[in-house]
């Protein structure tokens, strides 16, 4: 098959149907192209497009060994993201499946809404700011989840931060609502009555430095890269009430 290297696909391994039976039109409608595949062995055997997106419905009782080799498995060998869809759904499946490599995890049965929404957002942190890393302060290592600051030695993140930070990375200087950053599967809230995704940011910010990551009041969250600093950045900062 014959891919447009700017069309993005939507490849389910398995059949569609196992997502849910508005699977096809719902991708067509967002201008996606999808296509499935019986098993890994001939998902392997494809000429992948660069733009595309693996979903894996996984059956319930497949979890912990099975499902977590498939998903390492998938992950390992392809540079693509994965989104698996599963009945099993209790933390710590979600969790071992975003340790082995998946981006996202969505419960089954699922609404055509959120489907939707959360594809979009793992095809926007994955894809969306490809092109212009090299007018960066950060340099993104996939595999290993590190983070490199110019000056700076890289910095480890863990599966949940280093998630949290490539969707602040895709829109860096740019404010991202809580509500997209909510999208990003966290598994667990810390103990010190922060939720999940204030918590996440307060450790990325240890991490990171604290100038890097600034709340701007009543939207979210923004990343700071000085190599994209618009002009009247600081204006917009003071305007929106940033801390």
């Amino acid at each position: 098959m014959a891919y447009a290297p700017e069309e993005t696909w939507i490849m389910v391994v398995g059949e569609a149907r196992a997502v849910t039976t508005g699977f096809p039109s719902a991708i067509e409608a967002e201008g996606w192209q999808w296509d499935e595949t019986p098993d890994m062995q001939a998902l392997f055997a494809l000429p992948l497009p660069p733009r595309m997106v693996i979903v894996l419905p996984i059956p319930a009782g497949c979890f912990p060994t099975t499902a977590y080799a498939t998903i390492r498995r998938l992950t390992s060998v392809l540079p693509l993201p994965v989104v698996v869809f599963s009945p099993e759904s209790a933390p710590a499946v979600i969790e071992m499946a975003l340790q082995a490599g998946a981006d996202d995890f969505l419960p089954l049965p699922v609404m055509i809404e959120e489907m939707v929404a959360r594809l979009a957002a793992v095809i926007r942190v994955r894809f969306g700011a490809q092109d212009d890393l090299s007018h960066s302060d950060y340099h993104l290592d996939e595999a290993a989840h590190l983070v490199s600051i110019v000056g700076g030695a890289p910095v480890h993140l863990s599966v949940s931060e280093y998630r949290l930070f490539r969707m602040l990375f895709s829109a860096r200087n740019r404010p991202v609502a809580r509500e997209r950053l909510a999208m990003v599967p966290i598994p667990h809230a810390d103990l010190d009555g922060q939720n999940a995704l204030d918590a996440t940011v307060s450790r990325l910010r240890r991490k990171v430095g604290a100038e890097r990551i600034i709340t701007i009041r009543g939207i979210g969250y923004q990343l700071v890269d000085n190599r994209q600093m618009p002009p009247n950045i600081s204006y917009m900062h003071e305007a929106l009430g940033a801390r």
